[in-house]
């Protein structure tokens, strides 16, 4: 390489070396001077000498680089050892930073500076939040914990050694392609978990309500609906918070079935947005009355990654695949719209994750018909749920949401059609 390239690797070496440094000096800036072990000045000549390692590779070969690495990495051991009995302070970071340090300064010469330079940033970033990964870890929860590993080994170690062909002799069953759709619903459910969990519910019925519509428009329904027996709540702002849900809910599914057949982007966009404007005119009429609680509401929803859930969502999604073929082909659309208003009260999401199969089976507007049956089906369900729970207290503004959701979209639908 020419001394131009050369000088500019060795100055993102530094330039590593000097970011992580000012992190790791940032960290201790409250102790006296002289305390500091390493600092700003130590890790830019570290990233600098593993950058001066590197240019020096290709005169000394393998066997004096890698004595040279050895010896950087014992003597920065010993170091930090000695000034961990010196601070009575036992942590691995700093030392795991200064090799890190050393081997990016080395490999910005020797490989690709933009990718050393990239990790240097990240490394940064994770020694920056130390106080936030720490407090993260403090509120994580054994079931959350177990939810993130078993979402890694559905996705890891089971959907690349399943089989992608019809194992049936009908042709209905792709256990890759089903298994593939409850990792996707699984873990946007997941994360809708996540986002309930960062919100909150201090902000209010409404955020609480769009956040729990993520998870499950079923539960802010029910949870809301409860408030509103017992009165905890204002009853115009528990209205609001299940018409948030219910229109995150909406949209939610709306984009996976865009997601799975794009083809359906129209048909389906359009009707929804009908249907959430509706339901947003209706929610802003009660929202006019609505008072913020005093008290926090108390929004219950639990982790939706349980694997038994899973399980119960993949034999639903099977069933509705095959479903989807079988009774097209046998009765034509009647049949799949008989499917799709079933599949809507029991599991909207799997006749979302149809949309692929509902297409090539009865064409682009059954399809989207399909699915906003099953939507249709599901606030109606909803409707049911709530007012049953209220004691009747939600009857009639949960009628007229559920009523101009529907007709919003049926007629955007119908309109579309002409």
């Amino acid at each position: 390489m020419g001394t131009i390239e050369l000088l500019q690797r060795l100055a993102t070496a530094l330039a590593i070396g000097f970011l992580i440094g000012v992190e790791r000096g940032w960290q201790e800036r409250q102790g006296a001077p002289g305390s500091r072990a390493a600092g700003v000045r130590t890790f830019a000549l570290v990233g600098l000498f593993g950058g001066l390692c590197g240019t020096l590779y290709p005169l000394i070969g393998e066997f004096a680089f890698g004595m040279i690495a050895l010896g950087f990495a014992i003597g920065f051991v010993v170091f930090q050892w000695r000034q961990s009995v010196a601070r009575n302070n036992v942590s691995a970071t700093e030392l795991v930073a200064g090799l890190l340090t050393f081997a990016l300064g080395a490999y910005a010469v020797l490989g690709q500076p933009i990718v050393a330079g990239a990790v240097g940033v990240v490394i940064t970033a994770i020694l920056a939040t130390r106080e936030w990964l720490h407090g993260f870890v403090a509120r994580l929860t054994w079931v959350e914990l177990r939810s993130a590993i078993l979402l890694l080994a559905m996705s890891v170690v089971v959907l690349p050694v399943l089989p992608d062909r019809n194992i049936d002799p009908w042709g209905v069953f792709n256990p890759r392609e089903i298994w593939l759709m409850t990792v996707l619903i699984a873990a946007a459910s997941f994360a809708g978990y996540v986002a309930v969990k960062v919100v909150g519910t201090k902000r209010g019925l409404i955020v609480a309500g769009a956040a729990g519509g993520l998870v499950s428009s079923a539960a802010v329904t029910l949870s809301n609906a409860s408030q509103a027996k017992a009165e905890t709540a204002p009853r115009a702002s528990l209205v609001s918070g299940i018409i948030a849900a219910w229109i995150v809910s909406y949209v939610r599914v709306t984009i996976i079935a865009i997601v799975v057949a794009p083809q359906l982007l129209l048909l389906l966009g359009l009707p929804i947005a009908a249907a959430s404007l509706a339901a947003t005119a209706v929610g802003l009429l009660f929202d006019r009355n609505r008072q913020r609680a005093d008290t926090e509401p108390r929004l219950s929803i639990k982790n939706p990654f349980e694997f038994f859930r899973v399980l119960r969502f993949a034999t639903i999604l099977a069933v509705v695949m095959g479903g989807v073929k079988v009774l097209t082909a046998r009765f034509g659309e009647a049949g799949l719209l008989s499917l799709s208003a079933v599949a809507g009260v029991v599991e909207r999401d799997a006749v979302a994750l149809s949309a692929g199969r509902l297409v090539a089976a009865a064409g682009l507007s059954s399809a989207a018909l399909a699915v906003l049956v099953a939507l249709a089906s599901d606030v109606a369900g909803k409707f049911a749920l709530g007012a049953a729970i209220s004691g009747g207290k939600l009857v009639k503004p949960l009628l007229i949401v559920a009523v101009a959701m529907i007709a919003a979209g049926a007629g955007t639908y119908a309109i579309m059609l002409r």
